[in-house]
């Protein structure tokens, strides 16, 4: 298992990359199965800022919040595309003290 802690959109896109070719997978054929363009995706693994996920990254920053991104490298990937629906629509839990 790989921990990569998230601090810039790059670091998103390093992650995407890394899971990506360790899975055997080119970048068309994973933008097909995300349904978006092979240059998204390029742009995205190439760490090219949107401009939402970098004013949230910023938001956190400033609020002492750390993500850390774990996967395994090579794990086959969940042909089941209602789960790409779950992960879409996830509620966010969270608690407040």
């Amino acid at each position: 298992m790989t921990t990569i802690t998230v601090r810039r959109f790059r670091d998103f896109g390093a992650v995407i990359k890394a899971a990506r070719e360790s899975r055997g997978l080119r970048q068309d054929e994973l933008a097909g199965e995300l349904d978006i363009t092979r240059q998204y995706l390029q742009d995205l693994e190439n760490g090219r800022p949107n401009l939402y996920i970098t004013r949230l990254l910023r938001a956190m920053n400033s609020l002492g919040i750390t993500i850390s991104v774990t996967y395994t490298p090579g794990r086959a990937r969940n042909p089941d595309p209602a789960a790409r629906d779950d992960a879409d629509s996830a509620d966010t839990n969270s608690t407040d003290d």
